[in-house]
């Protein structure tokens, strides 16, 4: 049983999914008015009041909902320029090349990107307000607004309440069933730590949902497993996907690209035992993600260029 303040609540089994929170760096002026953060409605009409078209806006965090807020801001009207402390854009899900895919496209939108550069500090000017944003490479952007856009943290707070483990880079510590070090207890969604990793994506939340609701009414639970990583998205007009293994786990596979310039890039990854596809990643104008997909595990055909870049 759980005991909160004065209040006991019984349970024969407990599912927690407390979800996350935006993470802000710690960096000097994160408090000031102008600041924001990217996470609920609230967050976006506070965003929407402050606006003003024909301004500079910062947002800082070049993921996928970084990315999101930049355009934004430029439906908006305002003139958004984008931190990334990375090398490039939307690191965790793509590489270099399908990077400068996107670079292309968002540049040409209008955002003003800074790529392997960090934040140092947001500046205020005499009223108190934001004015600038000051890079770690010296670099001072004009800013009337920021936002926050660095990724989350899981919150894991009643962890240590309930004597559950943590991860260490945060999150309930669960098994591939969801299970914490509590039998009685599951955790599920950005504040489960799947044997030890935090996953910020809701696909992988319905997932682990699926195997708990299984778990909890008798039927064979199917275990939460990360190989599946595919992903398809259209980000500011760019069309991404990723699918099956983007990595070798042994070591023995072998990268093809395939590539037009700056407008269409396809990298996959085949076996170097069975020449069998194993994953890849498509940028722009490149074919079907489901064609394609679906054939991860076999031997592709002689004419995968022309599938990829038709």
């Amino acid at each position: 049983m759980w005991h909160a303040a004065a209040n006991q609540i019984p349970y024969d089994a407990l599912v927690l999914a407390t979800g996350s929170r935006p993470f802000v760096p710690p960096v000097r002026g994160r408090d000031l008015t102008g600041c924001f953060v990217y996470r609920t409605f609230d967050d976006l009409d506070a965003l929407r009041a402050t606006a003003r078209p024909g301004r500079p806006g910062v947002v800082v965090g070049g993921g996928l909902l970084g990315l999101e807020a930049a355009n934004a801001l430029r439906l908006l009207g305002m003139r958004p320029h984008v931190v990334e402390a990375a090398p490039h854009l939307m690191p965790t899900q793509l590489d270099s090349g399908a990077a400068r895919v996107l670079h292309r496209h968002v540049t040409e939108l209008g955002l003003r990107l800074h790529c392997g550069t960090a934040t140092s500090s947001v500046d205020s000017g005499a009223d108190g307000k934001v004015r600038a944003v000051t890079l770690s490479d010296g670099t001072v952007v004009e800013a009337d607004l920021v936002v926050f856009s660095a990724g989350i943290r899981p919150r894991d707070e009643l962890a240590d309440a309930m004597g559950l483990t943590r991860g260490e880079r945060g999150g309930i510590v669960v098994d591939n069933l969801c299970r914490t070090t509590d039998e009685r207890v599951w955790a599920i969604g950005e504040c489960a730590a799947v044997n030890g990793r935090c996953y910020g994506l809701v696909a992988p939340g319905y997932r682990m949902a699926d195997s708990v609701a299984r778990q909890l009414t008798g039927q064979e639970p199917e275990p939460f497993t990360d190989t599946d990583t595919s992903t398809t998205l259209k980000l500011l007009g760019v069309k991404i996907a990723t699918f099956g293994a983007l990595r070798s786990d042994h070591g023995h596979a072998v990268e093809a690209v395939f590539a037009e310039g700056t407008d269409r890039y396809a990298k996959i990854l085949l076996s170097e035992d069975s020449g069998d596809l194993l994953g890849g990643i498509l940028a722009g104008g490149t074919g079907s993600w489901t064609a394609i997909r679906s054939l991860v595990g076999r031997r592709p055909p002689a004419n995968l260029e022309q599938l990829l870049l038709p």
